[in-house]
């Protein structure tokens, strides 16, 4: 049998695939045709920034992984773990919203264009899930220090989210910016 917490995640989990699949195929048949995102030659988002930004997320992907092996045996250890992987999620999206911050000083809003307001619902939902989901693992990370026992399936279900959550980052990278 699934536990109900990894149940409730995957479910979760199967609609943010429906929502994302929809969001990135709209988009991509929005750019069809066009070269510009309606803002003369400025560029989205450095591609960089954002390459870094996924690094910072797969490492705090690693860093729950961790703490989820480290659980049964060393408990201690598996707290450092969520919370290395909780201030690296606080970062990512701390950094997503500096750089949406750039790009709405830089001109591009949500009624600059179809393709700007495409582009602040894929990477504003996938940041609001970043920030329910370090939310989340400050959470687990209180709770590991009063020996809750439900926190071990709070912590998969909370791995499931989190890797669709890095899962899903290559694919919205590699749609706006390729």
């Amino acid at each position: 049998m699934i536990p109900d917490h990894v149940f409730g995640a995957l479910v979760f989990v199967f609609v943010e695939i429906m929502f994302y699949s929809a969001l990135l195929s709209s988009f991509v048949v929005m750019r069809r045709g066009r070269d510009s995102w309606g803002q003369g030659d400025f560029h989205a988002l450095p591609v960089s920034a954002e390459g870094f930004n996924g690094l910072v997320l797969l490492l705090s992907m690693a860093s729950v992984f961790l703490a989820l092996r480290a659980l049964s045996g060393q408990p201690l250890q598996a707290r450092a773990h969520l919370f290395r992987a909780t201030g690296l999620a606080v970062l990512f999206w701390g950094y997503q919203l500096v750089l949406g911050w750039k790009l709405y000083a830089g001109g591009v809003t949500l009624t600059s264009s179809v393709f700007s307001g495409c582009l602040y619902l894929l990477l504003g939902s996938h940041l609001l899930q970043a920030v329910l989901g370090s939310a989340w693992m400050g959470k687990l990370v209180i709770d590991m220090g009063r020996n809750k026992p439900s926190t071990a399936g709070n912590l998969r279900g909370l791995a499931v989210l989190w890797c669709f959550l890095f899962a899903i980052w290559p694919a919205i990278y590699g749609v706006l910016f390729f």
